[in-house]
């Protein structure tokens, strides 16, 4: 497995959604980092390292957590591929 799973670009991906779902509920952006095309590892990056935990679900009557960041895998003491 790569040592930094959630710089995947499926994950990068999916940062930016959340970056972006995040701007559009709360009209606040929840990174300082600028989410264009050449920095989507550096929000990745960012977003991963972000002292708050961040959670993202599938949105299934029974969710299933398709994203966590490092604060987040601390506070559940969990590793990225649990």
């Amino acid at each position: 497995m790569n040592e930094t799973p959630w710089l995947q670009p499926d994950t990068q991906r999916l940062v930016r959604l959340i970056l972006s779902s995040h701007s559009q509920a709360f009209q606040s952006p929840l990174l300082t980092c600028k989410t264009t095309k050449d920095s989507n590892e550096l929000a990745s990056r960012e977003l991963f390292t972000l002292g708050a935990p961040v959670m993202a679900h599938d949105g299934n009557s029974d969710p299933h957590i398709i994203y966590i960041n490092n604060a987040g895998l601390l506070l559940w003491q969990r590793s990225w591929s649990e």
